[in-house]
This record gives C-alpha cells, structure tokens and sequence, in this order.
C-alpha cells in the first residue's frame, strides 16, 4: 500500500466512494485497498469485532479518517452486496 497516495485518495474522494466495501473472496494481500476496505472484508458486518479492530488498524497505521469511515459504512446494508 502506498500511504501517501491513500491519505491523498481520502482527503479528495468523496466518503462513501472512499469507503465501498471490499469485494468478497479477496484478501488485502490480492490488490491495493484501503483500511476500511479492509476492516469490512474481514468481519462482515460483525459490529463490536469490527469497531475494536478498527480503533486499532487506525492507531497502528495513525489514519484518522479511518475510523469514522469505518463506523459509518460497515454496518451499511451496500456494504454486503458486492460478492466477489
């Protein structure tokens, strides 16, 4: 992942495009994505798990759009209608 042209994807794109859910049947290895992308793949809607892995993924990686990217999309219904 290229941080600089993340931050600069999400300082200039829009929230809700920033943040379309991950396609199912892929890992954050198979292509470049973004934190939330990621945090959305991985639980599936599961809220608490997702939350508590989000407030870490977004220390660790010091986004501060990532977490209110994250608490606004993963538990959206478009977030679980892209299959693969």
């Amino acid at each position: 992942m290229r941080p600089n042209a993340l931050i600069a994807a999400l300082a200039l794109a829009p929230l809700a495009s920033a943040c379309k859910c991950y396609p199912w049947g892929k890992t954050p290895d198979d292509i470049d994505i973004t934190a939330s992308h990621y945090c959305c793949w991985k639980f599936k809607g599961r809220w608490d798990d997702a939350v508590k892995d989000c407030e870490a993924h977004s220390i660790k990686n010091k986004l501060n759009s990532f977490m209110r990217c994250c608490v606004e999309h993963v538990n959206n219904s478009d977030c679980w209608k892209t299959q693969g």
